[in-house]
């Protein structure tokens, strides 16, 4: 079935650019009716990263949810293309990737309070985990083309710029008291400490810059709509601020917060294959 429903996909986006008779005789590439097929000094062009397309098409293909496509390490999931054509042969061209995460996770434990008047108490309360993570890149650059009829290539140089944070939050159902001091509390994985547990911990915020270099190519498959792909390579610098934990802790008389540090930042560099680039995507022209 998904062989199947893989051919059908393929076809669609194939065969209306073999429907299309091109004209000869003339430095312009068109379609029998005359309307241009490539792209035109002035041109606008805004493209989409295909490869969560292609994951939703595997899983209805095979009933699964966990499909990747094995492009995977060169893409860059939700991230935005768009290019302005100074020539037919020539665009100046950017992106822009959000990846934003935000994810809850909540569990019963029991209510130690109701506990401790009734032993028998079927109370509870809940312990709450809270992730959230923001990752931004902002990327521009200049392309040169060249080709001839439908397939197009390219290659094309760009400044990317990034920078993202992480934090993780903890509530708690149970609190410390002077009656209560180890409530019970949900493990999270790394919220216990030996002495006490976290309520907030605030990862490494980080900025980057990177010089990229692509090489890709564009089929159109009718009239200014084409399919891409492209590889690049690239040096990239990150920058990673300080982090740290805020502990909350029972010191004999009270509960109290402390301030714990994780990291004093860290400094990364790099060069090879590069994120972002986009494995397959498609694009429109205006």
């Amino acid at each position: 079935m998904k062989k199947i429903l893989t051919i059908i996909i393929a076809a669609l986006l194939i065969t209306p650019g073999f429907a299309q008779d091109e004209q000869a005789g003339s430095s312009k590439v068109v379609n029998k009716n005359g309307v241009p097929i490539l792209p035109e000094a002035g041109d606008i062009a805004l493209g989409i990263d295909m490869v969560p397309f292609l994951n939703f098409v595997g899983n209805i293909a095979n009933q699964t949810t966990n499909n990747s496509y094995n492009g995977q390490f060169l893409s860059n999931g939700n991230t935005h293309y768009g290019k302005y054509f100074l020539s037919s042969d020539m665009a100046v061209r950017g992106r822009v990737g959000l990846y934003n995460r935000t994810s809850n996770l909540k569990n019963y434990v029991q209510d130690d309070a109701a506990l401790y008047v009734d032993p028998n108490s079927p109370d509870m309360v809940i312990d709450v985990y809270k992730y959230v993570s923001h990752n931004y890149l902002i990327g521009a650059g200049i392309e040169k083309r060249r080709g001839k009829g439908r397939l197009q290539g390219f290659f094309a140089a760009e400044v990317n710029l990034m920078f993202g944070s992480t934090k993780d939050t903890y509530t708690y159902g149970n609190s410390f008291s002077e009656i209560n001091q180890t409530p019970t509390t949900t493990s999270f994985g790394s919220n216990l400490t030996g002495n006490g547990r976290i309520l907030e911990d605030k990862g490494n915020t980080y900025f980057g810059v990177g010089l990229n270099g692509f090489l890709g190519v564009e089929y159109f498959i009718m009239p200014n709509v084409s399919l891409g792909s492209e590889v690049g390579w690239g040096i990239n610098y990150r920058s990673y601020s300080q982090s740290n934990n805020v502990e909350e802790i029972w010191n004999g008389n009270a509960a109290e917060e402390i301030t714990n540090l994780d990291s004093p930042g860290n400094n990364y560099f790099g060069y090879g294959l590069t994120n972002p680039t986009a494995s397959l995507y498609l694009m429109f022209h205006f």
